[in-house]
């Protein structure tokens, strides 16, 4: 039998020197590498436990070390992209959009590197990296996001799963933003016919769908295709929550207002009545949905004339509202606008005058100065001052309500934009300014003529 050497001259087998200088330098090494992510490890947990608990600030600095030390000792992606998508949550969270953006932005080309562009645990990214471009009006960048996002979930979990249907009203409310709406209606009926295919026509997740779709036709004013639909839902919503469930309230209320917009006021009466009596029932006599549904149901009394019936709806509203949440609450502001608009069809104009003050100064404090809320106070308070001919007080009101809602684009905001339009013009017709007002006029046919254009 032949003499085996040894591979190396001089060496030995396992027991030579070289190799456990070998097996020593490894396990250095190892050592080495588990320190360093140790390290790591202890400041993006302790980050992650500071913001479970609130304590943003210390949050903010532990993450940022984590970050420090995944760069200083070039670890791998996943460490990298935790770390980053942390920041961007937590200034996400704090609503500090400008900052988080750029994290999500290196934690989404981090994550595509290791698992692709379609990973189920890229959609939180996407959709909050697409909700801070929608917030900056960057609304073709939010657009591929949501896409994305959307096609993502369902790859994962189904479109019936609730954050699909999240990522759904996100990107449909983009495509409205941006004129779309051609697109978001077909969105709502993809769902709905999935929905229906694979859950069946009486499943809760179905009667959201129809919901969807309906509010989708009301925003294009089709609201005779829109009052099925919530029909549909509320039945829905009967027979398998039985009727004293807050979602049949709901329900019976998104159909009234179908109903307000389509002038049948009568029927609106009918299912505000029912949805009261249910609230009263459940939620007591005193509770704020209570307070809100009284308004509305105040609302369709004064469409209708019924002047006594609906202030004291509007009496007992703000009652409601005054114990439960304090004379200076937005929701409060509401009312007494609604409460001031009745008496000016009445001819009260002193307290209508009042109450909108009133109304106008709680938005104020409470919203800011350029809220498009007070943009609509101060035109319900500059047309009080119209109809008196005050139109030295009128005027700065409708100027005022104009330059806010000039800087947005929320097809709502343009509506305000027309009343504001169209009162001041009525201001400067009846100060001799016929040229001045005709501007306004033209502006305002303008604004409508683009309504007209988007809603269908």
């Amino acid at each position: 039998m032949p003499f085996l050497h040894p591979p190396f001259p001089n060496i030995g087998y396992p027991t030579s020197s070289l190799l456990r200088i070998v097996l020593s330098l490894s396990f250095v090494l190892l050592l080495q590498a588990c320190s360093e992510n140790t390290s790591w490890e202890k400041y993006q947990d302790a980050g992650e436990k500071a913001y479970a608990q609130g304590r943003y600030a210390d949050s903010e600095k532990m993450f940022l070390t984590a970050l420090k030390e995944a760069q200083t000792r070039q670890l791998d992606n996943a460490h990298l992209a935790r770390t980053t998508k942390s920041l961007g949550d937590l200034y996400y969270g704090q609503g500090k959009l400008a900052e988080a953006e750029p994290f999500y932005r290196q934690a989404l080309a981090t994550r595509e590197k290791t698992w692709g562009t379609d990973h189920p645990d890229l959609v939180s990214i996407l959709t909050n990296l697409a909700a801070i471009y929608d917030k900056q009006g960057k609304l073709g960048q939010a657009e591929p996001l949501y896409q994305r996002a959307l096609a993502a979930s369902e790859k994962a979990s189904g479109i019936e799963q609730p954050q699909a249907n999240t990522i759904i009203k996100n990107l449909a409310k983009s495509y409205n933003a941006q004129g779309k709406n051609k697109e978001a209606e077909g969105l709502y009926r993809r769902v709905l016919e999935r929905r229906e295919r694979l859950l069946g026509p009486d499943h809760l997740q179905v009667a959201m769908s129809l919901d969807d779709l309906a509010a989708q036709y009301n925003v294009q004013n089709k609201f005779t295709d829109a009052a099925p639909l919530y029909k549909r839902s509320l039945a829905i919503r009967q027979k398998v929550l039985g009727e004293n469930s807050r979602d049949v309230v709901t329900s019976l209320n998104k159909l009234a207002a179908t109903y307000v917009l389509l002038n049948e006021p009568a029927q609106a009466e009918v299912l505000y009545k029912r949805s009261l009596a249910i609230l009263e029932r459940t939620q007591g006599v005193e509770h704020p949905d209570t307070a809100s549904l009284l308004s509305q149901l105040a609302g369709v009394y004064q469409s209708q004339g019924r002047f006594a019936e609906s202030e004291s709806l509007y009496q007992r509203a703000l009652a409601i509202m005054v114990k439960l949440q304090g004379p200076q609450h937005p929701d409060f502001s509401g009312t007494l606008l609604n409460l001031g608009v009745l008496y000016r069809k009445q001819g009260r104009y002193v307290e209508a005058a009042d109450l909108s003050r009133h109304a106008l100064k709680i938005r104020e404090k409470a919203l800011g100065g350029s809220d498009p809320q007070v943009a609509q106070a101060l035109n319900i308070l500059g047309a009080v001052y119209l109809d008196q001919g005050k139109y030295t007080k009128a005027e700065p009101h409708f100027v005022r309500a104009l330059r806010i809602l000039e800087q947005r684009t929320r097809p709502i905001d343009r509506f305000d934009m027309v009343t504001s339009l169209l009162g001041l013009a009525d201001v400067y017709s009846k100060t001799n300014r016929k040229s001045e007002a005709e501007k306004l006029k033209v502006r305002a046919r303008a604004l409508r003529l683009e309504q007209t254009k988007e809603t269908h």
